[in-house]
């Protein structure tokens, strides 16, 4: 395999700052020791400190100019955990958060929680369905499908993973989830 030397775009170390800035913004919000004295409290800040580590991991990867599949790669755990402690404070059942503590996988589909969450939160506009044509991509994405692996070489045979689409892509997903 050719060796690419690292190379971030200016355009893209902007949107990294900004990533980076909100992430810091964030990560000051949380209390930094929690509550922990319920099944759906425990649940919440369980899966909200994986959505931040995950994102840290993404700017990370991304920063470094070579890892960028990974990163990719990471978005759909960053959207599912996010979707899902939204899902666990807003439209879970007890019964269910018990289920879920014992170790049974419990969680809906994002469409069916984006549905949920909207209705218990009395808003009918559908943002929360913003990411569903975005889903088939991300599940690629993560699971090397073609979106991974049609990106890397052209025609040609010349290594091309490093262009900026994907990160493009990256940016407008994640802008849904703001």
């Amino acid at each position: 395999m050719p060796n690419i030397s690292p190379k971030v775009s200016n355009e893209l170390q902007t949107h990294l700052e900004r990533a980076q800035a909100l992430h810091d913004f964030i990560d000051k919000a949380l209390p930094e020791s929690p509550s922990l004295d319920s099944d759906e409290r425990i649940l919440v800040v369980s899966l909200l400190s994986l959505v931040q580590e995950h994102h840290a991991a993404i700017l990370h990867l991304l920063r470094s100019g070579i890892f960028d599949g990974s990163a990719l790669a990471l978005v759909r755990s960053v959207v599912e955990g996010t979707f899902r402690a939204h899902w666990v404070y807003t439209a879970a059942k007890p019964a269910t958060l018990v289920r879920i503590r014992n170790g049974g996988n419990c969680f809906p589909g994002l469409m069916t929680m984006a549905d949920q969450i909207e209705k218990k939160m009395g808003t009918q506009v559908g943002f929360l369905r913003g990411i569903e044509p975005y889903i088939g991509a991300m599940h690629g994405y993560t699971h090397g499908g073609f979106e991974q692996l049609f990106r890397r070489f052209d025609e040609e045979g010349n290594e091309t993973r490093r262009s900026e689409p994907p990160f493009m892509r990256l940016r407008r997903t994640s802008r849904v989830l703001l």
